[in-house]
């Protein structure tokens, strides 16, 4: 195939497992983001696409999903020099997206600093909780996303109107916030949700954030509370960068 079929596949591909609109795709070397729901803000959706002739490789993913997909359009015997500069591409890309994550990670930490302890705000009162940590910035609820270990990797924000986003390049993959408490702990999506939890039932709640990443971190056999989106059109939780 030529190099114009092979990189109208490698966007075929993209949509096909991440939705959303990646085109027209460039084979530049550099990492692409774009809305994977359509929403103003939303770039959730990423792509770094590379060339050597008519031969594409590519890797595309979803920040907000933590998904990884890699691309080459070549799948059956490649040569020695294919097979190298595929290589080459995966490790380029993954070095891009370790440092975009890097840099987000920075950012979330500077945020968090600079943001103020609240015991109320908008979105608190419509839902009837408590802060449980949470803090304020730029008149926004901050939820910070931790990693295994308790260090902040990103950061979650909630508007007063209860938009919802995340810190645009940060890694929410396996990420979590923990709400204090006594007993077995249990695992929830969201924020508001795990708040109303830990505050009817006294036990330590996890919020995963989104339901792609409950089992991820579900690492023993706790308590899962899953919400019941069946009327929801929206698709929440998506990157920002105030």
């Amino acid at each position: 195939m030529d190099y114009t079929t092979n990189v109208n596949n490698f966007e075929s591909e993209v949509r096909a497992v991440i939705g959303g609109d990646p085109g027209p795709i460039r084979t530049d070397e550099s990492i692409h983001r774009f809305s994977t729901s359509g929403k103003r803000g939303d770039k959730s959706g990423w792509y770094v696409a590379y060339a050597n002739g008519d031969f594409v490789a590519g890797v595309f993913g979803d920040w907000r999903e933590g998904l990884t997909r890699n691309y080459c359009s070549k799948n059956g015997t490649r040569t020695t020099e294919e097979t190298l500069f595929f290589k080459k591409s995966l490790a380029d890309a993954e070095e891009q997206r370790q440092k975009v994550q890097r840099k987000a990670t920075d950012r979330a930490k500077f945020i968090w600093r600079k943001a103020a302890d609240v015991e109320t705000h908008l979105y608190l009162e419509t839902k009837g909780i408590k802060a449980h940590g949470a803090k304020v910035y730029k008149g926004m609820l901050v939820v910070p996303v931790h990693d295994k270990d308790g260090a902040i990797i990103s950061l979650q924000y909630i508007t007063p109107d209860g938009n919802k986003r995340f810190l645009r390049g940060g890694k929410t993959s396996g990420g979590r916030y923990l709400i204090h408490g006594e007993g077995d702990p249990i695992i929830c999506e969201g924020f508001a949700t795990g708040a109303s939890i830990a505050e009817a039932t006294g036990r330590p709640v996890v919020v995963a954030f989104n339901a792609g990443n409950l089992v991820k971190v579900a690492e023993h056999e706790w308590t899962i509370a899953g919400d019941n989106d069946a009327w929801t059109t929206d698709k929440d939780n998506e990157p920002w960068n105030p």
